[in-house]
């Protein structure tokens, strides 16, 4: 591998004699005006010739400066690394000897590229330099001409999130390092949920899910998209095939913070999408009396929190369970009790709290056991995915700990039935569980610009006929998009919550083994069911009457 160098090309040929610092200056300008390097464009305003730069690097860096004939190209060796890779930063693999890759670059100063090639290809690098041209007429000879203007300098990049200013300088690398950085920056600063990339054609774009609504961001070249993708790939520290479809887990820095990402790239018709979902995350700890619970629900809780058992938080994702965990979990004082908390991606920098990384667990044993051992006295991990993990979470919220976990379903009465639905011993289940909080999001409507509309019997098929009557009787709302909410037609997000909590009658009708389904119609009260609080909102106008329609 080549040395580092500190000095950039600019400052070197300056140092040869070979330009002036007036030079260097109109190269400069020239550059940030056109999108080009600064050895491109002492080339392009006829200051250096390609080759007396080239010569003259290659003796001052001790690099051999090279010709490229068309019979040189080894197809083996160029499909080393991606072309959107090779063709935005004009690199060419020319020779894989062994170990050992021979590189063909104009630019020698690419540091970071050159480690990634190295960690793409596994192989020890060696530069030459060689033209441009040449650079191109080799990848075209691999790869056809029809790829080679998709990389387009930063022009091809347009966004109304983010001012001309900062495109220029996301830009400024063609590796696309800066682009993925600014991307994951925002998501951590904004709460971005996942992050959607479409490649299709010459083009790409960025979609951001955003409080519960896609938004575009960002549009480019196709280059731009397939070159953060590459950019992703290299995170995970191993060789992949660029071109597959797969999934992947890395953890990006963003200033400091660890980022816990879940990639999935995968080819559709006319191209290829990507999508990115957010693991890192850390969860809000908002206080309890301000998740969006009612006064009732709060009471019911408060209950829960007051003896030892587990609690399951239910939902489907991306619904705000990590964020009602987390303000829970801020009930307990870490002085007095011991927090355990285990999950993939550390959600929380309380030092009072014990992070137990889940992959860290001994393979092959219960992770609910293994963390008992600690002695919690709160103990939350994300996934229990076995009966035999429940069973233990049950049997240690009998011993005194509060057992905090999440699973995927949209009532609370879906979760009690899946509970006893499991093998376990009906008495187990009754005994250990202190409760189920479901929760979901609803889309919060914009004020300026939600209209009312009638609804038909026929839109509401399928649901009893409280719901229908309640819907069709009175005003509710739609979306329509303005200027305010950025054409979307929504402003943010609320939570719906139904709490049901195991009273001594709700224990009995459980430990005799007797389904939901089976349960007195009022089983839950005083709380209402999900659905009812979905419509309670409807009808108050802050969100759509399409909330309504996953329960259906």
């Amino acid at each position: 591998m080549a040395e580092k160098r500190k000095l950039r090309l600019g400052e070197i040929l300056r140092e040869m004699g070979l330009v002036s610092e007036e030079d260097v200056t109109r190269a400069l300008k020239a550059g940030k005006e056109s999108g080009l390097r600064v050895g491109e464009a002492l080339i392009e305003l006829g200051i250096l010739t390609e080759d007396r730069m080239l010569w003259a690097l290659a003796e001052q860096l001790g690099l051999s400066f090279i010709r490229i004939a068309p019979d040189q190209i080894n197809e083996a060796a160029v499909r080393l690394i991606p072309e959107d890779m090779a063709r935005s930063r004009l690199v060419l693999p020319l020779i894989q000897i062994g170990p050992e890759l021979t590189l063909a670059v104009n630019d020698p100063l690419q540091d970071e590229l050159f480690e990634d090639v190295a960690r793409l290809s596994g192989c020890e690098v060696h530069l030459s330099l060689a033209r441009a041209e040449e650079i191109v007429d080799g990848l075209n000879q691999v790869y056809g001409k029809a790829a080679e203007a998709e990389f387009e300098p930063e022009s091809s990049l347009s966004s109304d999130r983010y001012p001309d200013k900062e495109l220029s300088y996301m830009a400024a690398d063609k590796g696309a390092s800066r682009l993925l950085e600014r991307l994951l920056k925002d998501c951590l600063e904004n709460n971005v949920n996942a992050v959607h990339l479409k490649i299709r054609g010459g083009k790409a774009q960025v979609m951001f899910r955003e409080e519960g609504v896609m938004k575009v961001v960002l549009e480019m070249g196709a280059g731009w998209g397939r070159a953060i993708l590459t950019r992703l790939s290299l995170m995970t520290g191993e060789s992949r095939e660029i071109g597959s479809s797969r999934s992947w887990r890395i953890e990006a820095q963003v200033e400091g913070s660890a980022l816990g990402l879940d990639v999935s790239r995968l080819q559709v018709r006319g191209g290829e999408a990507a999508l990115i979902r957010v693991l890192g995350k850390r969860a809000k700890k908002m206080p309890v009396n301000k998740l969006g619970l009612t006064p009732t629900q709060r009471g019911l809780i408060e209950g829960m929190l007051a003896t030892p058992g587990l609690i399951v938080v239910t939902g489907p994702g991306d619904s705000g369970r990590a964020t009602t965990v987390a303000s829970l979990l801020g009930g307990f004082d870490p002085a007095s009790s011991r927090i355990v908390t285990a999950e993939d991606w550390i959600r929380t920098e309380d030092p009072g709290v014990l992070q137990v990384a889940s992959e860290t667990l001994p393979k092959g044993e219960s992770k609910v056991r293994a963390l008992t051992s600690l002695d919690p006295d709160v103990l939350y991990i994300e996934s229990l995915e076995t009966a035999g993990e429940m069973e233990w979470a049950l049997r240690a919220g009998m011993r005194g700990a509060f057992i905090f976990t999440l699973l995927d379903f949209r009532r609370a009465a879906s979760a009690l039935n899946y509970l006893a639905g499991l093998g376990i011993h009906p008495s187990l289940v009754a005994e250990g569980l202190s409760g189920v909080v479901a929760q979901r999001l609803v889309r919060v409507l914009c004020d300026k610009c939600k209209s009312e509309v009638k609804l038909k019997k026929s839109q509401l098929a399928g649901f009893d006929g409280v719901v229908t009557e309640v819907l069709t009787s009175g005003p509710v709302y739609k979306t329509k998009g303005c200027k305010a909410c950025g054409g979307t037609g929504y402003k943010g997000r609320a939570a719906a919550f139904e709490v049901l909590a195991l009273d001594h009658r709700l224990r009995e009708a459980v430990a005799s083994g007797i389904s939901v389904a089976g349960l007195p119609m009022d089983y839950g009260k005083p709380d209402l069911e999900l659905p009812h609080r979905v419509l309670e909102l409807i009808k108050k106008g802050v969100c759509g009457w399409e909330e309504i329609l996953p329960f259906r």
